[in-house]
This record gives structure tokens, sequence and C-alpha cells, in this order.
């Protein structure tokens, strides 16, 4: 027998300022599963637990991040999971346990789309990815032409300019005390 995948959550750990999940206020222990929008205003913020489909995922300050898909499936030889976000403006970041090779944790912005396997990492709406811990495969779609680039710890993804670069000492660590 084929069991079907079982849907994920997301548990609110923690709020900061002004959150809201579709438009209701958010507060710590708030469940939100697959078709949520989270909105973090000004001086906001949010932390979510993902269980199997993450751990970690914060919502920046100014941002707006849908949760498109999470979903787990033990039916098979090892665990599949499911992670799908979309940033639509301002900034996520989070921390990704390795998983099965079958498994998939995708965030999406406009231009590009990062595929994260045991990673920490800050996907901007701008296209800008940047790597702590890990890496990332980063798909970039503009006019028509699709690329892939593979950023490393220690490196961000420029969607200007369509290279990978190295963090520089100030935004190593910047970054590195923001990632949850």
């Amino acid at each position: 027998a084929f069991a079907a995948p079982v849907k994920g959550k997301a548990v609110v750990t923690s709020v900061k300022g002004t959150v809201t999940a579709n438009g209701k206020a958010v507060k710590a222990n708030d469940v939100l599963e697959a078709g949520t929008t989270i909105d973090a205003g000004s001086a906001s913020q949010a932390d979510l637990f993902l269980g199997d489909n993450g751990p970690t995922v914060r919502v920046y300050e100014d941002s707006s991040v849908s949760i498109d898909e999470l979903t787990k499936d033990t039916a098979g030889p090892e665990k599949v999971v499911t992670t799908k976000l979309g940033v639509k403006s301002g900034r996520v970041g989070g921390y990704v346990k390795k998983t099965s090779d079958s498994s998939k944790y995708e965030v999406k912005a406009p231009t590009v789309t990062a595929a994260i396997r045991g990673t920490k990492y800050i996907v901007f709406s701008n296209g800008m990815v940047v790597v702590t811990e890990g890496s990332v495969l980063v798909t970039r779609t503009l006019t028509g032409q699709t690329t892939t680039y593979t950023v490393t710890a220690g490196q961000k993804f420029d969607p200007i300019a369509g290279v990978v670069i190295e963090l520089t000492p100030a935004e190593s660590a910047v970054f590195g005390s923001v990632v949850p």
C-alpha cells in the first residue's frame, strides 16, 4: 500500500514587532501551513520551526514570504521531505539539516530558485543568495536564459552581475550572526 505524503507545519517560535500570516496577527506557538503568506513589518521578524521540513526559518523585517509546500513521505526506504518557500519581498533565512537525496528544499524569488541541502542560507527577493554554511544550487532565469550556479559557505550570488563572489569579512560577520 502506498501512503500519501503527510502535510508538514510551521510552528512560530518567536515574533518581534508586527508580523501577520494571511493578514492575521501572529504570535508564538501559532501553527502555519502551506498556503500561508507571512508578512513582517518594519523592525519585525518571525522565527519558524518546520520540524522535518527545516528545521528553522527566519522571516526578516520588511519581508513577505509564502509557505508554498511542506510535506513528508515516510512510505519508502528513506524519509522524503519537500519544502518550498517563496520570497515576495525582503529576505528569508534558515538552517536546513541534511535530508535524503530524494528530498527537496527550494526557496523561490522572482528571478532565482535556490535548491538548499544541509545549509545555512539567506535568499533575498532581488535574487541575491548568501550561504554561511554548506552549499546552495542557484538557478537564475533571465530573458529566457537559465543558468545554474553553486554558492558555497562564505559566498554570495550576485544577481545583477550573475556571478558568485566571496563575502567580505564585514558581510560574513553580519550574515553569520543573523541566520537562525
